[in-house]
């Protein structure tokens, strides 16, 4: 590209010392009396400039003899009107296009009018960098576009192999270019990238995730500046471009299931109908693979069924009428579910208030059959218990139910305060919702009843992720089993993890412990030759498993070798394409590739 090297510069000097006379006989440069000529003269212009930029009156000089400048061809050497003037090319347009260096060099020996020929007159042109580029993003049509195969754990980088964030910024002294993502809740990049030897004028962008991330259904678009910083003092530029992030459409998670609320309120009719104050419905996570249903003590008494032209959502429809002596009961708790495969489901609690006997003359009575509260780090909130008739000051208030001995109740007149006296076990946590009874008696007076349904709301579990999207090895009936990846998890590891081997092949291949959060596979038998003979790879799933967290999933494919083994390393890239799994193997996780991005 034309640069001067340290070892040339310097051979330039010392030659120019050497060949140096400070007394030409023939001809010369005439120079300015008030500055003592040397060896080398030096020059400089702003990288802007274009034209004439260095000249001097010469003597007994006829023209020029020789002249070398620079690869590149930037600068015109002259002799005009007994003036010897140094002038930009066309050539110079490319100068920051090309070029690092901020110097150069040009050299040039004279024809004197006496015959004789001068010694070499060296000049060194300093080239003054201005921020007249701003940086530029090599961008493709419609921006920067990435498809990555969900899910994805913090810290995972998203550029790198071929896939890469480059901005170009030719000025001379550009140093490091800042940049600056659209802010969102899944990723994040390197604020700050500095110059590179081996690529000067090129800033890579390094994108990476910020959370886990499960799934990306729909295309995540965001914005991205490059702002460039050099030593010119002169005002930054900027740029910017959009990235967009698409995720693998051969395989996607499903979205968890959740339900829109966490108790449904229905009342159950003397003619023996389910009334919903509102229709059971999935907020997220819904399709047509999503199943529904009902359990709980009386589960066999109900179905569930889909309102007409809304497949979404759901009512409750009696198939056995309730026995006699439920019915004497305030309220019956169902619970109704909603699984999908690679999900970890979901539940609602459904209360079912009972129908009041007519000739029943209750004199004590709660304004509300149920009151709804929760449980979370704050404490127990729950709406204000109160009796609507019957009260009298010789009023006891009993409290029943699951876990009844951590709370207690308090009265003023006719108002109740329920308490959490002590934090609740693990037990209680797990189930997510506990249901209390209140009894208000009194001598001479028919007892009231109300339920207070409490929601537990715990701490979210760090559900496990694996450390690779799919992992890769190969088997040949000569040589065994070729697998030397460590299976590990990146995120949400305990001592309460559970992995084993799932799918039709999953049988083959044994797991071994080689640290607490370090797995390897091999297997314990020759496999058969049939087998070998029809399949071309084993594909099955190791699983993560995790109380009250969604299990994690990671494919395996070991590819089958016939013949003698040539065992392809393991490739440290993401798949360049994917195909969908087989339906023989539903619990595949990820799709596997014939061929590799590898670096």
């Amino acid at each position: 590209m034309g640069h001067w090297k340290p070892k040339n510069i310097l051979f330039s000097i010392i030659l120019a010392i050497c060949l140096y006379i400070r007394n030409v006989s023939g001809c010369n440069i005439v120079y300015d009396p008030e500055v003592p000529p040397g060896p080398i003269l030096h020059s400089w212009i702003y990288d802007t400039f274009r034209g004439n930029f260095w000249q001097n009156q010469t003597s007994g000089i006829a023209g020029i003899q020789t002249s070398a400048t620079s690869a590149g061809g930037y600068f015109n050497i002259g002799i005009v009107d007994s003036l010897y003037v140094l002038s930009t090319t066309k050539n110079f347009d490319l100068y920051e296009e090309t070029e690092t260096a901020d110097t150069t060099l040009v050299t040039s020996t004279f024809r004197c009018t006496d015959g004789s020929t001068s010694r070499p007159f060296p000049v060194w042109i300093n080239i003054r960098d201005t921020n007249n580029n701003p940086p530029i993003f090599q961008t493709p049509p419609g921006g920067f576009v990435f498809t990555v195969t969900a899910p994805l754990a913090p810290g995972v980088e998203i550029t790198g192999c071929l896939n890469n964030i480059v901005v170009r910024d030719i000025d001379l002294t550009t140093d490091k270019i800042i940049f600056e993502l659209e802010e969102n809740p899944y990723f994040e990049i390197e604020k700050e990238i500095f110059k590179s030897q081996a690529t000067p004028k090129e800033f890579r962008a390094i994108l990476r995730t910020k959370t886990f991330i499960r799934s990306i259904p729909e295309p995540i678009t965001l914005t991205v500046s490059a702002t460039d910083h050099d030593q010119t003092g002169d005002p930054p530029r900027t740029t910017t471009t959009t990235i967009t992030i698409i995720g693998n459409p051969e395989f996607e998670l499903p979205e968890e299931p959740v339900f829109s609320q966490t108790f449904y309120l229905a009342d159950y009719t003397s003619d023996n109908r389910v009334v919903l104050t509102e229709p059971i419905t999935l907020k997220n996570g819904y399709d047509e693979l999503v199943k529904f249903d009902i359990k709980g003590d009386f589960s066999a008494n109900f179905e569930l069924e889909s309102i007409p032209g809304h497949a979404n959502q759901k009512s409750i429809r009696v198939v056995n009428q309730l026995p006699s002596d439920v019915l004497r009961q305030t309220n019956i708790y169902l619970i109704v579910t909603a699984e999908r495969e690679l999900t970890s489901g979901a539940s609602a609690t459904i209360v079912l208030r009972l129908p009041e006997d007519l000739t029943d003359r209750a004199v004590l009575r709660f304004t509300q059959n149920t009151y709804i509260g929760t449980i979370k780090s704050t404490g127990l909130i729950v709406d204000s218990i109160s009796l609507s008739s019957g009260y009298d000051e010789d009023i006891q208030f009993l409290l029943s139910g699951d876990f009844v001995d951590y709370f207690s109740i308090s009265a003023y007149k006719n108002v109740l305060t329920l308490w959490l006296d002590n934090p609740l076990p693990v037990a209680a946590t797990e189930k997510g919702f506990i249901v209390l009874e209140i009894e208000a008696r009194r001598e001479r007076a028919i007892s009231g009843w109300t339920s207070v349904v409490i929601e537990v709301i715990r701490q979210e579990i760090a559900a496990p992720v694996f450390t690779q999207a799919y992992y890769r090895g190969a088997y040949n009936a000569e040589s065994g089993l070729h697998f030397n990846q460590n299976i590990s998890l990146s995120h949400g590891y305990d001592e309460t993890v559970t992995f084993f081997l799932d799918g039709e092949f999953g049988s083959l291949f044994n797991l071994i412990e080689l640290d607490p959060n370090s797995l390897r596979i091999t297997n314990s038998a020759p496999i058969s030759n049939e087998l070998i003979h029809i399949n071309r790879q084993f594909l099955f799933t190791i699983v993560a498993t995790k109380a009250g967290a969604l299990s994690a999933r990671s494919a395996v494919s070991i590819d089958v070798i016939k013949g003698r083994p040539n065992v392809k390393p393991n490739c440290r890239c993401r798949p360049r394409s994917a195909t969908r799994a087989s339906q023989s193997q539903p619990s595949l996780a990820t799709a596997i590739t014939a061929e590799d991005q590898c670096e």
